[in-house]
């Protein structure tokens, strides 16, 4: 019989591809997902597991249709990417789908810039909730829906544990160790918003009330902007996924 799940999966810039690996082993296991939660850049790949996906398809789609550099496009009066480029290619790869159409049930988190309340995509157009989901402020301009700007779910809940049913959760952070060292003046940001997510994600399990298994490995020399290390991120987390379970 096979084990069945929910997913729940956090972000941190560049180091959320290891979610890739991570599916890829519960995949070769068996596993059934009953459904899965997450937020920011990392939307578009799990987008693309509940429209049928294997791992290795979704490897090799991001590779070529998500170049993080070839889809930013900077608007030099509001200093921050306008992320027209970004939605054009996701209105490509999901069309008219919506977020309720997948096979298996999907909760995108995002932020609602009005009232700073978590927003919870269930019906909406796959490509609004994706593109407003991964607005990381001051990076990305906000995404409107209706009127309504939308900014990265991080900002509500990182690990967005409550928006899932089922009690047995399966967690993926991908946050740095706090004991990551410091170098330069970016270390220091990347350090101190490090520290945020942690706080931000030990909130979120201290009130869940489910079952959570987390996985969390340390890898630090993998930076938030290190997109070009495609595979060296997911060999560690196909290790770590594969390490974790067989010790349950």
């Amino acid at each position: 019989m096979k084990k069945k799940i929910s997913l729940c999966l956090g972000w941190w810039g560049a180091r959320w591809f290891i979610h890739i690996w991570v599916y890829k082993y519960l995949e070769e296991q068996g596993y059934e997902i009953q459904e899965i939660s997450w937020t920011s850049m990392w939307a578009i790949v799990w987008a693309a597991i509940a429209l049928g996906m294997t791992a290795d398809e979704i490897y090799e789609f991001i590779k070529k249709e998500f170049s993080y550099w070839k889809l930013i496009d900077f608007s030099f009066w509001k200093w921050m990417v306008a992320g027209d480029k970004l939605f054009k290619k996701l209105s490509e790869v999901y069309g008219k789908t919506k977020v309720s159409a997948t096979s298996t049930p999907l909760k995108i988190v995002a932020t609602d810039l009005s009232d700073c309340s978590m927003k919870v995509f269930e019906n909406e157009l796959m490509l609004d909730a994706v593109r407003a989901s991964l607005s990381v402020p001051i990076l990305f301009e906000p995404h409107k829906i209706d009127g309504v700007p939308y900014v990265d779910g991080m900002l509500s809940e990182n690990l967005p544990l409550s928006v899932l049913l089922w009690d047995d959760i399966l967690a993926v952070s991908t946050a740095m160790s706090l004991e990551c060292k410091y170098k330069t003046t970016k270390d220091i940001g990347t350090k101190s918003f490090n520290k945020s997510l942690y706080n931000n994600e030990a909130i979120s399990l201290y009130k869940c009330e489910k079952h959570v298994d987390l996985i969390r490995p340390v890898y630090d020399d993998i930076d938030f902007l290190d997109f070009h290390k495609y595979d060296k991120i997911v060999k560690i987390w196909y290790k770590a996924a594969e390490e974790y379970f067989r010790k349950q």
